[in-house]
């Protein structure tokens, strides 16, 4: 996702005066993930980011995992796959399924 968000519809100016606030918590973990994400996505600050992918769900744009997100995912489902793969070899050379 790129840092990037329109005014809307409503709007005249991208910089226009904000002027409703919205609150809510989150864990130290949590934080410092957004925090990670800032600097990932180019936001110059948590809010910049947070305005920025509200206004692409509302739009309905996919918010797009960032690449180094797909690789570690990626990561986890091959080793997993290695694991099962190597689970079923050992069964198939087992001495108990030749006699199957």
């Amino acid at each position: 996702m790129a840092v990037a968000y329109s005014a809307g519809p409503n709007s005249t100016n991208m910089l226009d005066r904000k002027s409703k606030m919205i609150s809510f918590r989150l864990s130290p973990d949590e934080y410092r993930r957004l925090r990670d994400a800032c600097s990932l996505h180019g936001a110059r600050n948590v809010s910049e980011l947070a305005r920025a992918a509200m206004q692409n769900l509302i739009e309905g744009k996919d918010i797009a995992v960032p690449l180094p997100e797909q690789v570690h995912q990626l990561r986890e489902r091959v080793s997993v796959l290695s694991s099962e793969v190597e689970r079923i070899s050992r069964q198939v050379d087992s001495p108990a399924s030749a006699n199957d």
